[in-house]
């Protein structure tokens, strides 16, 4: 079965309006975080905006938002039934011309967040999973959760890459 246009339009909204909330809870937390690319773009070269997108920025330091739907239902890690997370596809991690500082994978269902940090990419593993949603396999990046971290721990760890790389502090 084909990926149609509708479906990945359909993902791409859901996904973008994840990448809003995430921006406005960095805003209300004082970060000066936007999304770049605002709505689907009719005609876009998907291979295009794999390797360009960049979800949420925050100064020079990109987040890529991952939002989860399906049966998964999680608050944080401490409730996470796994023992790793799917980072990225490995195909549309290699294509980023700018790799993401933080990845954030958020349940659509409650909101949650848990936290990969892009820094660790070396020790992500490779493994293949079942799309639902394009009915295919792909090969995807997963994390250890022993590796991963809430969003307290991202907020602090964000505030000290911002002050690094801009010389500024967080409002």
């Amino acid at each position: 079965m084909a990926f149609s246009k509708k479906k990945l339009k359909s993902r791409f909204e859901v996904g973008k309006d994840w990448e809003h909330r995430i921006a406005k809870r960095l805003q209300d937390a004082g970060f000066p975080a936007v999304v770049p690319t605002e709505g689907w773009i009719e005609g876009a070269d998907v291979n295009q905006l794999t390797a360009e997108d960049q979800d949420v920025v925050v100064g020079e330091i990109v987040l890529e938002i991952k939002s989860r739907g399906g049966k998964t239902h999680y608050y944080g890690l401490e409730d996470f039934k796994f023992p790793t997370i799917i980072v990225d596809t490995v195909w549309g991690w290699k294509r980023k011309k700018i790799k993401p500082d933080y990845y954030l994978s958020v349940c659509q269902h409650t909101g949650g967040v848990i936290v990969i940090d892009g820094r660790d990419w070396e020790t992500w593993s490779e493994e293949e999973f079942w799309d639902p949603y394009e009915q295919k396999r792909n090969l995807c990046f997963v994390a250890d959760t022993a590796t991963c971290h809430d969003w307290e721990w991202f907020l602090e760890d964000l505030a000290i890459q911002f002050r690094t790389r801009t010389g500024e502090e967080v409002e």
